[in-house]
């Protein structure tokens, strides 16, 4: 018999099956597969060495039978997920092991037959790989269970790894049809029968509440990008039609997503993920529309339309424009620039609006460079845009257009800030002219009602808040007063001109005060008295200097100052220098700088130690300070 080495060749032989059914990895198992191939042809050339064809396919089919066992003994021993998970890790090795069938099986026949053999051969994989399959489909658990489980805890839980599971799963639905419908080609597969686990169902009833708690806005988009991203997978690898049918469901099961979205607001990564997975459908614009009807039906009422054709949603920090007062009439700059639409949209969503413009303003430029490189159309003059890229762009303007907030985030995000703001300011100016509270309430109301009718609008509401303002309402971001104008013309708020992006001044503009000076130089010439003509010269803040009974020490102070002690909410110790540039104070500002910094210092509020700004919070108020609980700094 022929040896190899001092073992004999049959022994040899026995040994790889033997290591390839126990081989841990795929690597391996391919250089263990080589090797009893070569052991073939050498079985091949010297004709006698191997016992019988017979003997090794009863090896290999005992193999193969003995994973079948394998399986069985696999039901009921485990939850659902980690039983399909180890089912399929028995499948894996079930394919190493018949891939060493495939490739021996046309070395075990007559070299005369080798291409019919190995036909018969390919019949026998496919009768292995059916009985595999049917077994896991029948006698441990369906098909369409185990593609449920996956596919619910990749869409759904986001379970690690359960993508890949879910495609392999998938796969196996295809070979048992395939194998099934005794077809080579790739087939049209009809899943109908395994719809109860397939598709946007899933995504659907875990929206609706077959999960344990309601699911926040952006969990539910990450679901159905998910979802998307599975479907695109499988449909990519059927026919067109097939392909259409999935992506058909999706529109036609979004109706629940999109009610679910309906008045609630989204953060720039999730409107980021909606935009992309309604790019990723069929029907794309179908989607779109949909989802923009169901937006506008929330929104139809005359109270939003009177508030959006009356109320500059622009805030400060948005524009380097100033805005006159009362409101700029129409809503044209609100419709015609996306990048303004969506900061006010999404204000109270975001923290941070420069880092969330900035992510969509990426995204944009990503998704027109992506379409650009996929199309090849010609730049035009405006830019390299393509029909489509416009077509996508213009469809985000109007996303944001009549993507707006609820009523009443809509009330207390943006329009009782912004009227909270013309209200201090019209107060104080009434204050000169009316000695009694009704009657600058009288005042504020008509000066109110020409741009927004009373039964629309809590004036009066708005108008007693105005009226009893508390010092955290004052410093609140939504109604900071540092970069409040007074023109001769009327009253405004914006950036100096000469400000960057990047910067916030909070230094009062040279034409506040010298506008400020001119009105009350008026004012005593007419004989008019001064009461609370300094209005809008104090300002209170609140700080954490505590009171002997615990209470918070309150500074009166004018916003030049208030200016400077804002800088220390962000930084402990900052020096003068760059104090300086922080606020942008100008040559002709310093005297009003430096006697600002003399009072904060001489009080003890501040310290200066080489040029170091350092906020004292080790002060102690004298008695009456701490008795009144107000330190005034005028």
């Amino acid at each position: 018999m022929r040896r190899y080495g001092d073992i004999p060749l049959p022994v040899v032989f026995d040994k790889t099956l033997t290591a390839f059914k126990n081989c841990p990895t795929r690597d391996l198992a391919a250089e263990i597969y080589q090797y009893a191939v070569y052991i073939c042809e050498m079985s091949d050339a010297i004709d006698g060495d191997i016992p019988s064809k017979d003997w090794i396919k009863q090896k290999l089919k005992g193999y193969l039978d003995e994973t079948i066992e394998e399986c069985k003994y696999m039901r009921n021993k485990c939850r659902p997920f980690d039983q399909w998970q180890k089912v399929f890790d028995i499948k894996r090795k079930f394919d190493m092991r018949l891939a060493l069938l495939t490739g021996t099986i046309g070395y075990i026949e007559d070299g005369d037959e080798y291409i019919s053999s190995k036909e018969r051969g390919l019949d026998m994989v496919s009768s292995y790989k059916y009985t595999i399959i049917e077994m896991i489909n029948h006698e441990v658990k369906s098909l369409r269970d185990f593609f449920q489980d996956a596919y619910r805890n990749y869409v759904i839980h986001d379970v690690k790894n359960a993508y890949n599971d879910a495609v392999e799963i998938y796969n196996t639905i295809e070979t048992f049809e395939r194998i099934r419908s005794n077809r080579r080609e790739e087939p049209y597969y009809d899943l109908s029968e395994y719809e109860g686990g397939f598709g946007l169902s899933i995504v659907t009833n875990g929206i609706s509440g077959s999960l344990t708690k309601p699911l926040p806005i952006g969990e539910i988009l990450q679901i159905f990008e998910r979802a998307v991203r599975l479907e695109l997978q499988f449909s990519l690898k059927g026919s067109a039609l097939v392909k259409h049918q999935a992506l058909t469901r999706f529109i036609k099961n979004s109706e629940l997503l999109l009610k679910s979205l309906s008045g609630v607001q989204l953060t720039a990564d999730t409107i980021c993920s909606l935009i992309e997975a309604s790019y990723n459908a069929e029907s794309p614009d179908s989607f779109k529309e949909a989802f923009i009807n169901e937006r506008k039906s929330s929104f139809v009422d005359d109270f939003n339309d009177i508030i959006i054709k009356n109320i500059n949603l622009t805030e400060p920090n948005q524009t380097k424009k100033s805005h006159r007062f009362p409101f700029s009439e129409g809503t044209q700059q609100y419709k015609d620039r996306l990048l303004l639409n969506l900061r006010t949209a999404f204000k109270d969503s975001v923290s941070d609006i420069p880092s969330f413009n900035k992510k969509l303003i990426k995204y944009c430029n990503l998704k027109i460079k992506s379409n650009y490189d996929e199309i090849r159309i010609y730049a035009e003059k405006e830019g390299v845009l393509s029909n489509s890229d416009r077509k996508w762009v213009n469809w985000m303007r109007l996303f944001f257009q009549y993507y707006v907030p609820t009523n009443t985030n809509f009330i207390n995000q943006y329009y009782l800030p912004s009227t909270l703001k013309r209200i201090l300011m019209l107060n104080m100016e009434y204050t000169t002219f009316f000695k009694n509270k009704r009657s600058i309430e009288a005042a504020l109301n008509k000066e109110f009602t020409k741009y927004l009718p009373i039964e629309y609008t809590p004036v009066n509401e708005l108008i007693q808040q105005a009226l009893h303002m508390k010092p955290e309402l004052i410093n609140n971001d939504e109604t900071s007063l540092f970069l409040l104008h007074l023109k001769s013309e009327g009253f405004g708020y914006g950036l100096p001109d000469h400000s960057k992006d990047t910067v916030q001044p909070l230094w009062l503009h040279k034409s506040f005060t010298d506008t400020w000076q001119q009105k009350r130089d008026e004012y005593k010439k007419q004989g008019k008295t001064l009461h609370n003509s300094f209005g809008m010269h104090v300002m209170e803040m609140s700080s954490n200097i505590t009171l002997t009974d615990n209470r918070c020490l309150t500074l009166v102070v004018n916003p030049n100052i208030a200016a400077i002690l804002y800088q220390f909410n962000d930084a402990d110790t900052i020096p003068v220098s760059v104090l300086k540039e922080k606020l942008m104070v100008e040559r002709n500002q310093e005297l009003q700088f430096n006697a600002s910094l003399k009072k904060l210092l001489r009080h003890g509020i501040l310290l200066l130690n080489n040029k170091q700004l350092t906020f004292n919070d080790d002060f102690k108020p004298n008695p009456h300070e701490n008795e009144t609980g107000v330190l005034k700094l005028m």
